[in-house]
C-alpha cells in the first residue's frame, strides 16, 4: 500500500534546514524545481493502493536513486550519508532527527520490482525537457538527437571466443613480461583444445 509523504513531518528541529542547508544547495534547488508527484503516476501501477502493509513512499525511494546517481554512491553509502546529511534529509522529506532510515536492500528491491514495465529513460527525458522548457531554457519546438552508433570499450564474447581472448592475453603477458618465446609455450597452450592439463603440468605458469 502506498503512503504518500508530500511534506516534511512536524519536528521541533525543522528550523535547522533553513539554517544549515544553503539556498544554492543542489538538492534544495532540485526539490524546489521539480514536482516529483509524477512518480506516483508512472510507477503507481506496480503498487497496491488499498491492500497490504504500507510501503516506503515511491517518491522518496525515487529520490534515493537520484542521490545515488548524482553523488555516485553505492546503496549502502546512500543510506549512510542520509543518516548524517541534513541536505539529503530535507530532500527526502525526513525529520532532522530521523534515524529510522531504510535498509540498503530496500533500495535494491525498489529498483528491481517497482520499475517493471516502466520506460524510465523516456519518462526522465520527457520530464527534463518539460522542466527546461517551462523555465525558458529551451526555445522552439524541434529537438535533434544524435543517435550515431559508436564503438564502446565493451566486447561480448561467446564461450569459445572468450577462451581464445584470455589465452591470447596470457601469451602476450608471457612473451612481454617473462621474455618467453612462442616455441617455449606448452604444446596444449599453442593448440588450444584442452588448456587446463597443460597449465597444471607446466610449473612456470603456476604463479601467473
Amino acid at each position: 500500500m502506498i503512503q504518500q509523504q508530500l511534506e516534511i513531518p512536524l519536528s521541533p528541529y525543522a528550523g535547522l534546514y533553513d539554517i544549515v542547508v544553503p539556498q544554492d544547495d543542489i538538492y534544495r534547488q532540485l526539490d524546489e524545481l521539480v514536482d516529483f508527484s509524477f512518480v506516483y503516476d508512472e510507477i503507481g501501477k506496480n503498487y497496491s493502493w488499498k491492500k497490504g502493509r504500507f510501503a516506503e513512499d515511491p517518491v522518496r525511494m525515487f529520490k534515493y536513486l537520484l542521490i545515488k546517481i548524482i553523488d555516485k554512491l553505492s546503496d549502502r553509502r546512500v543510506v549512510a550519508n542520509t543518516l548524517v546529511n541534513l541536505s539529503l534529509k530535507r530532500f527526502l522529506r525526513l525529520r532532522p532527527e530521523e534515524t529510522n532510515i531504510i535498509d540498503a536492500s530496500t533500495l535494491s528491491k525498489f529498483r528491481k520490482l517497482r520499475f517493471e514495465d516502466v520506460d524510465v529513460l523516456n519518462i526522465l527525458i520527457a520530464k527534463t525537457l518539460k522542466i527546461a522548457k517551462d523555465n525558458g531554457l529551451l526555445k522552439g519546438n524541434t529537438i535533434l538527437v544524435d543517435a550515431t552508433h559508436v564503438t564502446a570499450r565493451a566486447v561480448r564474447y561467446d564461450s569459445k571466443d572468450y577462451i581464445i581472448h584470455r589465452v591470447n592475453t596470457l601469451v602476450r603477458h608471457l612473451v612481454k613480461v617473462h621474455d618467453w618465446k612462442v616455441e617455449d609455450l606448452p604444446h596444449d597452450l599453442r593448440r588450444m583444445p584442452t588448456l587446463l592439463p597443460g597449465f597444471r603440468q607446466e610449473r612456470r605458469l603456476s604463479h601467473i
